[in-house]
């Protein structure tokens, strides 16, 4: 897999079910100018980390009632919600509270957990966020070194080693200063060294 990496990162390869996935849901996104960052274990995976995920994490801009609707009106016509039926309910029982709605196409695996930001690092995670070009397809991603971060923060085992495939990975274009940020941000510095 051949990327190029500088203010977009841009490569092509054969997709898997999850990609195809992940993009139809995006496509909706991204046909609404609606923001959004993928985070967690699809941005290692679309790198090429060899694992399974039963779930895709997205995080989407607050949004009126009048945007989600438009976006649920659209979405509903391939996937459905694992909540829920209705836009009213999934908007103020579920995103307005801070929690986050499930999609899925035919099996609820794989889904695409989608939540509104709750703090301010996932907000800035937002703000921050990456362009993914795969195969002339348009994704948003956290930036590597925040993931890097994040993933350190959560701990598991899996995650641990979703941050060290992404630092390897992206071994050449790491950069430096903003990954002690993040760390430090995130309270994970000391993780980071022992990586």
């Amino acid at each position: 897999m051949e990327i190029t990496y500088g203010t977009d990162i841009v490569f092509d390869r054969v997709l898997s079910p999850l990609d195809k996935f992940t993009l139809s849901f995006c496509k909706q996104l991204n046909a609404l100018n609606i923001k959004y960052v993928l985070i967690s274990g699809y941005v290692a995976i679309v790198f090429g980390r060899n694992r399974t995920s039963e779930d895709v994490d997205i995080i989407v801009e607050p949004l009126s009632k009048e945007r989600f609707e438009a976006l649920w009106s659209k979405l509903t016509k391939t996937f459905s919600c694992m909540q829920t039926t209705d836009a009213h309910t999934a908007y103020s029982e579920y995103l307005q509270d801070g929690i986050p709605l499930r999609f899925f196409i035919e099996n609820p695996i794989p889904n695409m957990e989608v939540k509104f930001p709750t703090i301010q690092a996932e907000r800035e995670t937002l703000t921050h966020r990456k362009k993914l070009v795969i195969n002339s397809h348009t994704l948003y991603i956290s930036s590597i070194e925040m993931q890097i971060a994040h993933k350190l923060l959560l701990g598991s085992e899996k995650d641990i080693e979703d941050a060290v495939y992404l630092k390897e990975f992206f071994s050449e274009h790491i950069d430096e200063k903003a990954l002690l940020f993040w760390a430090k941000k995130l309270n994970v510095d000391k993780e980071l060294e022992l990586l």
